[in-house]
């Protein structure tokens, strides 16, 4: 039963090899719907009389190597409606094989021959000139705002494929770009950390870093803004109207291809298909013409977005220098604080002195705090060097005080007077600025900066 069914496939095989021939009685349904399919292509007539492709070329013109799953065995059963819906399509794509060959060989004795098609008038062709020159700089437009925005061309990349990443992830949030005011501002508030408040420079750093940060917020602000109200309306134009208006164009010159193509041949080829090509030709020109009349009319909305763009640069503008004029502000103010800041006067240290300081206060039970500043230490052990022996004696009080540096007369009521070298017991520190103290049995509030610690109040 096997082999029977083997040598059955085997000649069915063979059958559709061979040449086909008309049906003959006692023929299969299958071998009479692929006679059937063949005698229909091959008589098929092209819209030109004179006109006519064999099978073989015609298969070999669409990269047909078989049969299309459209003409199918369902497609060629023994009934009318099917073979002639067969018909109809083979019919279709010969035309559009026709036609196409049309443009190709109008287009080819055009450029070669240097022969001139149908032109337009000349209002059509200005608006092509100017839809053209429209469509080439919203395209200019949106890389170069982009460069605007974006300078970095590494960071923009790097960027896009973070972006890129989390939409293939799912992610909602996207990575924003990196404004160089706020790397410059990172960059400020870390060394000015580091610094610390008590040193002018690093408390400058954090200021403006601060101020820069500010800045790099107001950018990202701008970003998002010219995205939604400039860049986003030019690339809906380009994708859509634009776009539009191209098809048209692309359409109406092919159009006009056959137009031209069928003139030429005036006389061979039948009137009703020069009238059809012309009224084709004159329906593609009404619709290219006014889809650009109408874009060119309106184009007051593109003013609009850039109206758009200015605004937002204005204000990102308007906020930086707001935040600018705050931050001149406070610099100026450190810079004339430090100028009516009393100097200090450098008092070197020998080795010898230092460990003499050392040794005196260990057998006096002075304990100095580990937490103390490198300044307090310094202004300690350098003010120990050169007192004198009375006020050597008082130092060694197991007690905290200070030396004052300058005279400093009370304005103000609870305030402490005192001379410049005077001693004075300290109480308490009142904040960053103020001393509590005693001395001859007064006491009140002195500025920290009119004196010098000597024995610090305990932590």
């Amino acid at each position: 039963m096997q082999n029977s069914t083997r040598k059955q496939n085997v000649n069915r095989s063979r059958r559709d090899q061979q040449d086909l021939r008309p049906a003959k009685n006692g023929e299969t349904s299958r071998q009479l719907a692929h006679d059937d399919r063949r005698r229909t292509i091959s008589t098929i007539s092209l819209p030109h009389p004179n006109l006519r492709i064999s099978p073989p070329s015609r298969r070999r013109s669409y990269g047909l190597t078989k049969v299309p799953d459209m003409l199918g065995k369902e497609d060629f059963q023994n009934t009318s409606q099917k073979k002639q819906e067969c018909r109809e399509r083979c019919i279709a794509v010969q035309r559009d094989y026709f036609v196409c060959k049309t443009y190709t060989n109008e287009l080819l004795s055009e450029k070669i021959s240097g022969t001139e098609g149908t032109k337009l008038n000349e209002d059509f062709v200005v608006m092509e000139r100017k839809i053209d020159i429209t469509s080439k700089s919203v395209l200019e437009l949106i890389a170069k705002t982009t460069e605007y925005l974006q300078p970095n061309p590494a960071s923009r990349a790097k960027l896009g494929m973070l972006n890129t990443m989390s939409k293939i992830r799912g992610q909602v949030k996207t990575t924003g770009y990196p404004q160089t005011e706020g790397l410059l501002g990172d960059c400020m508030l870390r060394y000015g950390r580091e610094l610390g408040e008590d040193s002018a420079f690093g408390s400058a750093l954090l200021d403006v870093g601060e101020a820069m940060k500010q800045m790099g917020e107001v950018k990202d602000s701008l970003d998002i803004n010219v995205k939604q109200n400039f860049i986003d309306p030019l690339q809906t134009l380009q994708d859509k109207d634009l776009k539009e208006i191209a098809h048209h164009l692309k359409k109406l010159e092919g159009r006009r291809l056959d137009f031209d193509y069928k003139k030429k041949r005036q006389g061979k080829i039948p009137d009703d298909e020069i009238r059809q090509a012309v009224e084709k030709f004159e329906e593609s020109k009404e619709l290219a013409e006014r889809s650009m009349f109408n874009f060119l009319e309106n184009d007051v909305e593109q003013v609009c977005q850039l109206a758009s763009l200015i605004e937002a640069a204005l204000e990102y503008h308007r906020q930086s220098a707001d935040i600018l004029k705050e931050l001149s502000g406070k610099l100026q103010s450190r810079i004339n604080s430090a100028s009516n800041k009393p100097k200090k006067e450098f008092m070197p240290k020998s080795i010898m002195s230092s460990l003499n300081t050392i040794n005196s206060n260990q057998q006096n039970g002075v304990s100095h705090s580990s937490s103390l500043k490198s300044s307090d230490v310094y202004e300690q052990a350098t003010d120990q060097d050169y007192l004198d022996p009375d006020t050597e004696t008082e130092l060694h009080m197991d007690q905290p005080c200070c030396r004052s540096l300058y005279d400093f007369e009370p304005e103000n009521e609870g305030e402490l007077g005192f001379r410049e070298g005077d001693i004075i017991i300290l109480t308490n520190q009142i904040d960053e600025n103020w001393y509590e103290g005693m001395i001859n049995g007064d006491s009140g509030f002195f500025p920290i900066n009119y004196v010098e610690v000597l024995v610090p109040l305990p932590q």
